[in-house]
């Protein structure tokens, strides 16, 4: 729903953070006067730490904004970065460190509050790194593609709860996002099947507990296939990507359908690009509908031996072409996503009268 006007999306508890919110005038050029987003969440959530009681279990998700558009960070922060001569370069570097800078904030709080040994933490990324300010080398692509540097993101744990000789150790099996909200519910003792999603039609949960393999008590991730992309057909622009593999005998097929965008390698100094004027997009063309020019029947790699996808072995490998794209379509056929309905004309009615333009709930 579209509404004239300004709306703060900014919320805490049960009510708008009309006392915590900035003025509309900052940016990154006016920041006089300004808090930055990430040291608002910051503070709230050490302070919620500090007022916990240790003996109770606790739960936090933190989203922080950065490292995300738009590129603002604190002047200070970026001046320590003046090295850098790009100036979105240097802004994405300087949000990186000053998100490190919060997340040591978070762990410090922790610490004093004795919760340390006793907590487990997670920080992941939701994608790779956008063209113009991050850099996915030596993957290939970003953000906004279905090429291993949009998809595969960092990810790490700490926390006293993890086992000291798993500590410091890179763990190459798949994990996905999905299976993250299984894992916790496996710590916390809570069963992840949602009965009432289920009675009302909502597909069964899709993540796998990974505590297991993270731990050290099992070798290897009871994960062997990942899915990305959206409805399957010739003019998905987004292009369609499916993994099978066990990356323990170094087998880890992707087969990757569709328009792919973003097709390119970065240096390992950005930005320098080292292939494809303006990374032009690559049709991967499908099996049943190949590609106009190239006749291309989708694109396969193995990106365990091959993470950086130079080697397309779709041409001498059919028979894995022909069974990844036949499970691609059947687990596509299963992507859940309903009709959400039209725009209700009484939202930004709402935001404005009852909760003097901050976004929240709207419905009866």
């Amino acid at each position: 729903m579209a509404c004239s006007g300004s709306f703060t999306d900014l919320w805490l508890n049960d009510g708008p953070a009309s006392k915590l919110n900035n003025s509309w005038a900052c940016t990154q050029e006016q920041q006089s006067g300004c808090v930055y987003e990430d040291d608002l969440f910051t503070t709230s959530i050490v302070s919620t730490i500090k007022a916990h009681d240790p003996s109770v279990p606790f739960f936090s998700y933190i989203a922080f904004h950065n490292v995300h558009a738009p590129l603002e960070v604190p002047d200070a922060q970026l001046a320590s970065f003046a090295w850098i001569p790009d100036l979105n370069r240097r802004k994405y570097a300087a949000m990186v460190n000053y998100m490190d800078k919060h997340l040591g904030d978070v762990v410090d709080a922790l610490k004093s509050a004795g919760m340390w040994e006793n907590t487990l933490l997670v920080a992941a990324a939701d994608n790779g790194g956008p063209l113009g300010s991050a850099n996915n080398f030596p993957l290939r692509g970003s953000k906004m593609s279905n090429w291993q540097g949009g998809t595969r993101g960092n990810a790490f744990v700490s926390g006293g709860v993890l086992p000291e000789a798993q500590r410091g150790k890179t763990l190459e099996g798949f994990i996905a996002v999905e299976d993250w909200y299984t894992t916790f519910c496996a710590l916390a003792g809570v069963d992840p099947e949602d009965a009432s999603g289920a009675a009302a039609g909502l597909p069964p949960v899709d993540g796998l507990n990974q505590w297991p393999y993270i731990s050290g008590a099992a070798s290897s991730s009871l994960r062997t296939e990942l899915w990305s992309g959206g409805s399957d057909g010739p003019n998905e622009r987004s292009g369609n990507a499916i993994i099978q593999g066990f990356t323990e005998v170094s087998t880890g097929y992707e087969l990757l359908v569709g328009v792919l965008e973003n097709n390119c390698w970065t240096g390992p100094y950005y930005p320098n690009s080292t292939s494809g004027p303006g990374c032009d997009p690559l049709d991967c063309g499908f099996p049943d509908a190949p590609a106009k020019k190239s006749g291309k029947k989708g694109c396969l790699f193995n990106i365990i031996t091959d993470p950086t996808q130079h080697s397309d072995l779709s041409e001498k490998n059919p028979d894995i072409v022909a069974r990844l794209y036949s499970r691609l379509k059947a687990v596509n056929a299963t992507c859940f996503s309903p009709n959400r309905g039209s725009s209700d004309p009484t939202v930004c009615s709402t935001w404005r009268t009852k909760y003097g333009q901050f976004v929240g709930p709207f419905l009866p």
